[in-house]
């Protein structure tokens, strides 16, 4: 498969309107520029939803190219699967889900969006990466 024709096969929403693309060769770190909202239940608690616009984008992406991913906007970025030393998932307190990208060069971590947006990305990223995966 080449790079060009690259298919998206999951997408996972991270805070600060970001989205994780994983492609069969590279993880894609987008811009979604997408707006989400919290519903406070509680004083301690806050549940968020995927709201229409976010799902518009979401389906948008999974029709895209890789390529044409990244090159939507400039602070887009990609990682390649064949430069990342270790890939960890990990629980914060009040529920953060995390991933931390290790590569030769430096560390990325993200706050996944939601629970659910970690077991997504957590369950496609262990037959791409099961060698270089952590989950703690």
């Amino acid at each position: 498969m080449s790079v060009v024709n690259e298919e998206v096969l999951e997408i996972g929403y991270l805070t600060n309107g970001r989205i994780l693309c994983l492609t069969p060769s590279r993880a894609i770190v987008a811009t979604g520029g997408i707006a989400w909202y919290a519903r406070h239940s509680d004083d301690t608690f806050i549940e968020l939803r995927e709201n229409e616009k976010m799902r518009e984008k979401k389906e948008k992406l999974y029709r895209q190219s890789a390529e044409a991913v990244l090159k939507a906007d400039q602070r887009n970025f990609a990682i390649p699967y064949v430069e990342i030393i270790q890939v960890e998932l990990f629980k914060k307190l009040f529920f953060r889900r995390k991933i931390r990208i290790t590569t030769g060069i430096r560390k990325h971590e993200f706050t996944f969006l939601n629970e659910n947006e970690y077991y997504r990305c957590m369950f496609a990223l262990r037959p791409l990466l099961h060698d270089k995966l952590t989950v703690l």
